[in-house]
């Protein structure tokens, strides 16, 4: 075991902890919180690096939600009636806007290794082509995409799985090694056994 100011840390690896928030953008901060706190309390990441996974982590659940959102619109839009006279009233056979099921959700896993930690965001959504040219594309040229750039900006490594049937994002962030002289994270001491 490792301990530290108020904290001990376990040696036994994985630990895992999973949360999932409701499609609403709202919920985008709680996911964000847990993870920030996590990652600067336990895995003992340095402050810099936890606002780079807490706006990754946000960046990917807002892009979930938004699959989602692409979803229902189309879905809707698929059901709409192609001719005759539109009910704007709000009644009747007017088609309002999609609301969220309570199957979409977002969920997202941390998994605290001993040298690293990993979070991945897994929605249900309809997926899109990590290999596309959007996705690919420069950032600043493109009116969507811009989300998958700044993830493999903010953390070590980022992977990206999409399909019919959703999407995982998975982002990797390094921690720093323990100094078992002095019984805290930090750099390794010499002559520490």
């Amino acid at each position: 075991m490792v301990r530290g100011e108020g904290l001990t840390v376990s040696d036994r690896f994985p630990v895992r902890v999973e949360i999932t928030i409701p499609c609403n953008l709202c919920y985008v901060s709680l996911a964000r919180q847990v993870i920030g706190h996590l990652a600067a309390s336990t895995a003992r990441i340095r402050q810099s690096k936890v606002d780079d996974l807490k706006l990754a982590v946000s960046e990917a659940c807002s892009n979930s939600i938004g699959a989602y959102e692409a979803k229902r619109s189309m879905h809707s839009s698929l059901n709409r009636p192609t001719e005759g006279p539109q009910d704007s009233g709000g009644y009747g056979g007017s088609v309002g806007p999609a609301v969220p099921s309570v199957d979409e959700v977002v969920r997202i896993t941390w998994t605290e290794e001993e040298t690293f930690v990993t979070v991945r965001v897994k929605d249900k959504g309809p997926g899109f082509d990590p290999q596309s040219s959007f996705a690919l594309g420069d950032p600043l040229e493109t009116m969507s995409g811009r989300g998958i750039a700044l993830i493999r900006a903010l953390v070590d490594s980022a992977r990206f799985e999409s399909g019919p049937d959703g999407t995982t994002v998975e982002m990797t962030l390094g921690k720093a090694r323990p100094s078992h002289s002095r019984g805290r994270f930090g750099p390794p001491q010499r002559g520490a056994d």
